[in-house]
Order: C-alpha cells, then structure tokens, then sequence
C-alpha cells in the first residue's frame, strides 16, 4: 500500500467554510456552520486554503493545511484582526496536538515523521 493521508476539518463557527487548493480533496465547495468535511489523498502534495466566509467582511479568516511525504504537516489557523481572537484550532497529527488562538501557523509534524501518512484533524471552535 502506498502512501495516504485521512483528512477530517471540524467548522464549530458561526462561518461558512470554504476549502481551495491543490491535492486530492475538496476545491472549490464551501460548507456550512457546524458542518464536517473528510477526504483521502494520495497526492504528494498537499495545500490547502480554509477561508471563513460572513457577511461583512466576506473573508472572516482564511488558515491554511499543507501536508505530503515529503513535506511533513504544516497548520494554520489563520489571520484575525488583533482585537478579535475570537476562534480557536486544534489540529492532531501523528499523536501530535496542537493548539492554536492567535496569528500565525506551525509545522507539527516534519517529513520524516509523516512519510508512511496517517490522520489530520483540524477543529475550529468560537471561544
């Protein structure tokens, strides 16, 4: 069996998620609030854009995912404005958790420790 990656994102805001970029997996689809997406992939690289949709601005927050065998797991929560902090993200991966309530992301896991794939869990919470 070659190489394989278990996605599952968990949107647990009050904003409409829509997931873009290159891999296998969604492109383009937008979820609901309270909605959950899994997917597969096969694909050596990864890179995936999550953007948080409201009314106004229309682009709440947009994180990122970027994942392969040779490029480890790489999370992001996203950008938010530094008065509002108001979501929160844990991604699991390869027994790793990480936490995440401000600016900025992470690589939790480098190639050598995801060369054989597993499962990504991403959960985004209001506080």
């Amino acid at each position: 069996m070659g190489w394989q990656a278990e996605i599952k994102i968990q949107n647990n805001t009050q904003y409409s998620l829509t997931i873009t970029g290159t891999g296998d997996g969604p492109n383009g689809e937008t979820y609901a609030p309270g909605e959950e997406v899994t997917w597969s992939s096969t694909a050596v690289n990864n890179a995936k854009a999550l953007c948080f949709n409201g009314p106004n601005p229309p682009t709440y927050m947009q994180g990122g995912l970027s994942f392969g065998p040779e490029a480890g797991v790489y999370v992001d929560r996203g950008w938010q404005a530094t008065d509002d902090q108001s979501i929160t993200m844990t991604a699991t991966a390869g027994g790793v958790v990480f936490t995440q309530d401000e600016n900025g992301g992470k690589e939790i896991l480098q190639w050598n420790q995801f060369e054989s794939g597993g499962n990504i869990v991403m959960v985004f919470s209001q506080k």
